[in-house]
């Protein structure tokens, strides 16, 4: 049936990806649009488009400190970032807070909560959250400091410490905290593989 329909256009098919049941289609160059246009609007066929050649690209930004970040290359996140760098993505980074000034996090950071005080202030209380920030989301390609894995991330900073220990139920309560104020992703960098939730 499909070398019928093909035949009409001069096209051909030339192999199958099985998995997915699609035909790979030969037909003259000049006649690519409309063979697609026509192969769209036939019952028999799913769908039809282009075997697009595309070229490979690894994106590397401009930051200055870049160059010694060896662990963005070793996860591939050059790859990744031709096809994401996280926009519209939130991330909540339970920790100690985060440096609200910090030149390469002040433009991602969105209101996040102190769990411990109970109150809005996420300064911090040591370094840490500071840095896991700046690992997970820093501002990327903006000729500053580092590149971040998700640099188009905005950050959400929850302060669960103010000494560098903080309480499984703190984490609990700023994991719901991030949940109900729109985070998609919850980073906690402190260990707590060994509990039972």
């Amino acid at each position: 049936r499909l070398d019928k329909i093909l035949s009409k256009a001069k096209g051909r098919a030339v192999s199958k990806l099985h998995q997915v049941g699609a035909h790979i289609v030969e037909v003259p160059s000049q006649a690519e649009d409309a063979v697609i246009r026509a192969l769209s609007h036939n019952p028999h066929i799913d769908y039809a488009e282009k075997d697009m050649l595309v070229e490979a690209t690894d994106f590397l930004p401009n930051d200055p400190s870049y160059t010694s970040q060896w662990h963005l290359p070793k996860i591939e996140a050059t790859a990744a970032w031709d096809a994401s760098i996280a926009s519209g993505i939130t991330i909540a980074i339970l920790d100690s807070g985060v440096e609200a000034s910090h030149p390469d996090l002040v433009s991602s950071l969105v209101p996040g909560w102190n769990v411990v005080s109970n109150n809005s202030d996420t300064s911090p209380a040591t370094g840490h959250g500071t840095r896991v920030a700046g690992s997970a989301a820093a501002t990327g390609n903006n000729s500053l400091g580092v590149a971040s894995v998700a640099w188009g991330a905005s950050i959400m900073p929850l302060r669960i410490t103010n000494d560098g220990s903080a309480y499984v139920s703190d984490i609990a309560e700023a994991i719901m905290w991030a949940a109900d104020h729109g985070a998609d992703v919850a980073n906690i960098s402190f260990g707590i593989a060994n509990f039972t939730w």
